[in-house]
């Protein structure tokens, strides 16, 4: 799941939301905080609050919980790397022979 880069300039698709009308949509995101995306799709801008949402980045990326990204972008980067060196990910030894 590519949480750790910028959300900024990519496209998310709305899967899940309080606001039922918003399911489907899709939206080029402008700007993020801590715990808003700001959006827009062309003619509106949004302000959308993470927790509300399950989105994808993109057509077929997986859906992400968005209170699982309510951090601020930096943030996310650190937590990320945290948690890749708790459970030994990225730290495979290579041997030779």
């Amino acid at each position: 799941m590519d949480l750790v880069g910028e959300f900024i300039g990519r496209e998310i698709v709305i899967h899940d939301s309080k606001d039922t009308s918003q399911v489907g949509m899709r939206y080029r995101v402008i700007d993020e905080t801590r715990k808003t995306l700001t959006v827009t799709d062309g003619s509106r801008r949004l302000m959308l609050i993470k927790r509300n949402l399950r989105f994808s980045l993109g057509e077929n990326g997986p859906i992400i919980d968005g209170r699982i990204v309510e951090l601020r972008p930096e943030e996310r980067l650190k937590e990320i790397r945290k948690l890749r060196k708790m459970s030994g990910e990225g730290n495979e030894k290579q041997y030779r022979n």
